[in-house]
This record gives structure tokens, C-alpha cells and sequence, in this order.
């Protein structure tokens, strides 16, 4: 009886195994993702469609757009449609070539001397 309940916890064990492995392989493990600092830079939190909020990076002569993942307080509806001076910016690019579309997360920055960094 005893090792009943070992083979069926056995075969549990590896099914949660085999599902893991079939949610993980389309992302894979690696994220293939480029970090980019900059000393300064503005930031111009916009909300296009209702709900959806989105932070556009402007660098001198190239602008990203960020998603808010992890800046909930910055998000807020008070700060829509209002820029923002930071400086010592990192940003978290899946394509650096692409700056049209949502392609990057905000790590971290400095808004007057207060270092503000991502939640999540």
C-alpha cells in the first residue's frame, strides 16, 4: 500500500516536470536582451488607449517606448501627458534597432537625486 503512494507521487512529480519544460520551451531560458544607459534623457508617460499606459524614452536624437511594468507609481493617471527630466537612465531593449513599437523595460533612474529602480 505504502509504495503505492510512492509511484503515484512519482508520476505526479514528473508530469509537473514535463509540464514545466512544455510552458518554458517557446520563451527559452535565455533572454536575449541588450542593456543601454544614458546620462540624460526625458520621459513622457502616455496613454494611447484607455487602460493601456506606455513611457517614451526621448534621448537626444532616438526615442523608445517602455513598457510600465514595475512603475506603478509612476503610471498613474496624475502623470499622463507629462515629462519628466531624468538622468543615469537604464533601459532593457529586446531589439535596439526597433523603436517604433513597445520593445523595452525601464530598470532604473535618477529623478532629482532619488534613485528610483523597478519593482518587479
Amino acid at each position: 500500500m505504502k509504495f503505492k503512494y510512492y509511484i503515484i507521487s512519482l508520476f505526479f512529480s514528473l508530469f509537473c516536470i514535463l509540464l514545466a519544460g512544455i510552458f518554458i520551451a517557446p520563451y527559452g531560458l535565455s533572454f536575449k536582451g541588450e542593456e543601454q544607459s544614458f546620462n540624460e534623457a526625458t520621459m513622457l508617460i502616455s496613454s494611447p488607449n484607455r487602460g493601456e499606459r506606455k513611457i517614451k524614452l526621448e534621448t537626444g536624437l532616438r526615442s523608445y517606448w517602455l513598457s510600465c511594468y514595475g512603475l506603478d507609481d509612476l503610471c498613474k493617471m496624475e502623470n499622463i501627458n507629462k515629462r519628466f527630466p531624468i538622468t543615469n537612465a537604464k533601459i532593457l531593449l529586446l531589439n535596439p534597432n526597433e523603436t517604433n513599437f513597445l520593445n523595452g523595460v525601464l530598470v532604473s533612474y535618477y529623478k532629482n537625486d532619488i534613485f528610483i529602480q523597478t519593482k518587479k
